[in-house]
């Protein structure tokens, strides 16, 4: 489901086992958008530009967005080979900014690809977890494509895979939050001597000289680099 609507309903049907929940749902929402600015808010920080710079292209309130919520469940399944290893979802990367992603503790499977190209399995110890947290759930955020490309490559987006551990077919649940710029912000140059120096020291290509595009153009390029429309069946 996409961001709440002003009137606290969603432009899109729900199902009816969530209607009873909505308002959690919204509060639920609100704090991961919360949570997602105070991270970019430290990241404009990092590059030494005003704090603000990546907040204010982010603010629901001036309009809509590409950010979705979505509660994700794997179901027990024969399993996808890939390179030997049983896939519960192939490698990929997440396309907006941020993503924030909970899972149960205890609940392994999730992977993320190193710099040196080796997977490496995300730690899952659920003792720690509901000592330092109080029993919470912990949070793993991931960087996203938009944010990799608008800061030069400075910031890098997490590829990551779903596997089947050794001995485990049972569901999986996890809840995710993809938080993505306003649709109309413009993808213009971060005013980041960093960004800057980072592109010219790696070759990776500041936006300067670029054609400008917003947010929303951003998204649908990379959706039609992933997914082929059937033309005929429109």
């Amino acid at each position: 489901m996409g961001t709440p609507l002003p009137d606290h309903t969603f432009d899109q049907p729900i199902p009816g086992t969530l209607q009873p929940h909505l308002a959690a749902i919204i509060a639920f929402q609100n704090s991961c958008h919360a949570l997602c600015q105070a991270l970019l808010s430290h990241f404009a920080t990092a590059l030494s530009i005003p704090n603000h710079w990546f907040t204010t292209r982010h603010d629901q309130s001036k309009g809509p967005s590409g950010t979705v919520f979505r509660l994700l469940y794997y179901p027990a399944s024969t399993p996808a080979i890939e390179a030997g290893v049983d896939i519960r979802a192939g490698a990929h990367s997440d396309y907006g900014s941020l993503t924030l992603l909970f899972q149960l503790p205890g609940q392994p499977g999730l992977e993320i690809r190193t710099p040196e190209g080796e997977w490496a399995a995300v730690p899952v110890d659920p003792a720690s977890t509901a000592t330092s947290n109080g029993g919470a759930l912990p949070i793993l955020v991931n960087i996203g494509d938009l944010l990799e490309d608008w800061t030069a490559g400075l910031l890098k987006s997490t590829v990551h895979r779903v596997i089947f551990p050794e001995g485990e077919r049972g569901d999986r649940y996890s809840i995710a939050y993809f938080n993505h710029p306003l649709d109309d912000a413009l993808l213009e140059p971060v005013p980041s001597e960093k960004v800057s120096r980072y592109a010219e020291e790696h070759g990776s290509g500041a936006r300067e000289g670029k054609e400008v595009i917003t947010a929303r153009d951003h998204l649908m390029k990379r959706l039609a680099a992933s997914y082929t429309v059937d033309e005929a069946a429109k």
